[in-house]
C-alpha cells in the first residue's frame, strides 16, 4: 500500500532530526553520498489498464527517506501540475482518466534532512483501457445485502454468501462491441442505435460517437446474447455485488462511504438534477474504482445479472452460489444509472427491470440506460 505524506518537507525533516549529519555523524555510521549520486538508479513508466506505473531504483549508497514523482497528462512542460510524495516505497501508480493520453513524470529523492536531490530524467507512458478484459474473482465467502437495507428491505438481511471463483469484466460491455455482436448475426438489432451522451445529448446512432460507452437499451435477453456472442455469461446478482464490493472490506459504495457526489457517478437527485444527460466512456471516473478493480459500478448504466427479481429473496437466502428464485416477472437490475436517484448508488441497492424493453412512439422515449458487465465461470 503506498504511504503519501501529506506534510511539507520541513516537516518532515523535523520528524528525521535525530539522525546524524554530516559533522555529526557516530563513528562507523555511514556518510551522506555526494549530492550528484542521488539520482535514482532508474526510473521506469510502466502502461496498465487506465494507468501509469511509475517506479525507481535506490543507490545503495544513499539512505533515502522518501521520493517526490511529479507528473503531468499531455506534455512535458513544467510546471508539473500534479506531484505526489512517497515513503517506504519505490513505485506509484497513476491513474490516467482519459483514453491514449501520455502521462510524464519525473523522480527526485529527499534525504533525512528533508533536503531534496536532482530529479531524474523524464519517462513517459501511454496506457489504454482494455475494454473486455476480466478481473480474477477468488473463491470464498462475502457478506451480501445490508441490515436494514434502503428499499424496503429487500437489501436485507445481510449474510454470508460463498461463491466459486469466476472472472468479470473490469468495465461494462460497450456499445462497440454489442455493434459487433449484431453485425456477426450474434445479436438482434436493437430497434434505434439512439441514446444520451454526457455533454451532447441526443444522438441518433451512438455507435458514430459512443464506441467506448456502455451499451444501453439493451433487454435481458439482449445481455445474455451479447455475453454468449463473447464466450461469456451474465454474473449472478452475488456475483456482481462480491466483486463490486469486495470481500474483506464491504463497501457502501465503490469507493468506500463517503456521499456520492458528481466527480464520483452520474445519477439524478430527488430534485430532477441530473450530474449529466447521458453515458460517459466507460472508465472515465477512475477515483470511483472499486476495491477489486472494476469500474462503472455506480451510476452512468444499469447493469442485467441472471437472477429473477423477488423482494424477498433474501428472508431465505442460499449460502452457496445462490443463482436467485427459479422464476419470475423480472431479472434484476444492479448499479444504477445517470437517470436513477443517489439511492441506487449503493452497492447493495438491487431492482426489477422492465419484462422487455417496451418501443416508445420517439427514440428518446423508448431510451433505456441498461446495459451488462459480462463474467465466466472458472473450472
Amino acid at each position: 500500500m503506498l504511504k503519501a505524506i501529506l506534510v511539507c518537507l520541513p516537516l518532515l525533516a523535523c520528524a528525521c532530526d535525530t539522525i546524524p549529519g554530516p559533522e555529526t555523524e557516530a563513528e562507523g555510521s555511514p556518510r551522506p553520498a555526494p549530492h550528484d549520486s542521488w539520482t535514482p538508479s532508474f526510473v521506469h513508466a510502466d502502461a496498465e489498464d487506465g494507468a501509469v506505473v511509475i517506479s525507481w531504483g535506490v543507490p545503495a549508497s544513499v539512505l533515502i527517506a522518501g521520493a517526490r514523482v511529479q507528473w503531468a497528462l499531455g506534455n512535458s512542460a513544467l510546471p508539473w501540475p500534479g506531484e505526489i510524495i512517497v515513503v517506504d516505497e519505490t513505485h506509484v501508480r497513476i491513474p490516467v482518466p482519459m483514453n491514449g493520453v501520455t502521462l510524464f513524470a519525473s523522480v527526485a529523492l529527499f534525504d533525512a534532512n528533508g533536503v531534496e536531490h536532482p530529479a531524474s530524467a523524464i519517462v513517459s507512458a501511454t496506457p489504454a483501457r482494455e475494454i473486455g478484459s476480466l478481473i480474477p474473482i477468488p473463491a470464498g465467502a462475502f457478506t451480501m445485502g445490508w441490515e436494514g437495507g434502503l428499499e424496503d428491505a429487500d437489501e436485507s438481511p445481510a449474510h454470508a454468501v460463498w461463491l466459486s471463483a469466476y472472472s468479470i469484466e473490469r468495465y461494462p460491455a460497450t456499445v462497440a462491441q454489442h455493434a459487433e455482436c449484431v453485425a456477426m448475426d450474434a445479436c438482434a438489432p436493437p430497434a434505434e442505435w439512439g441514446g444520451w451522451i454526457a455533454e451532447t445529448g441526443w444522438v441518433e446512432d451512438l455507435r458514430d460517437t459512443a464506441g467506448v460507452h456502455p451499451a444501453v437499451g439493451l433487454t435481458h435477453a439482449e445481455a445474455m446474447a451479447l455475453c454468449a456472442y463473447r464466450g461469456l455469461r451474465l454474473p449472478t446478482e452475488a456475483e456482481w455485488e462480491r466483486a463490486a464490493r469486495g470481500a474483506e472490506d464491504t463497501y457502501v459504495f465503490p469507493w468506500g462511504g463517503e456521499t456520492p457526489d458528481c466527480a464520483l457517478a452520474s445519477f439524478t437527485d430527488s430534485e430532477g438534477n441530473a450530474c449529466e444527460q447521458g453515458t460517459r466512456e466507460v472508465g472515465s471516473r477512475p477515483d470511483a474504482q472499486g476495491p477489486l478493480g472494476l469500474h462503472d459500478t455506480a451510476g452512468g448504466a444499469w447493469e442485467w445479472v441472471s437472477d429473477w427479481y423477488a423482494a424477498d429473496a433474501y428472508a431465505n437466502p442460499v449460502f452457496e452460489n445462490p443463482t436467485g428464485p427459479p422464476d419470475g416477472e423480472a431479472h434484476v437490475l444492479r448499479s444504477g444509472a445517470w437517470n436513477a436517484l443517489p439511492n441506487a448508488l449503493y452497492l447493495t441497492a438491487r431492482r426489477p427491470g422492465p419484462a422487455a424493453l417496451e418501443r416508445a412512439a420517439s427514440p428518446e422515449e423508448s431510451y433505456s440506460a441498461i446495459g451488462v458487465r459480462c463474467a465466466r465461470s472458472q473450472n
